[in-house]
């Protein structure tokens, strides 16, 4: 976990902006109207697992 927290501070520092998963998801498809909306929203709806970052 440690090794993780790190290699997430490395690529910040390279100019990566980190974001959740959930706004990658919502980038396909940014507002309820898109076609493909509904199947994305689902995505979400599962929880994942904490993995304490």
């Amino acid at each position: 976990m440690a090794d993780r927290k790190y290699a997430f501070k490395a690529i910040e520092r390279m100019g990566a902006n980190l974001i959740t998963t959930e706004s990658a998801i919502f980038g396909f498809a940014p507002d309820a109207g898109h076609p493909k909306f509904g199947q994305l929203r689902k995505l979400l709806l599962e929880p994942s697992v904490d993995t304490g970052l």
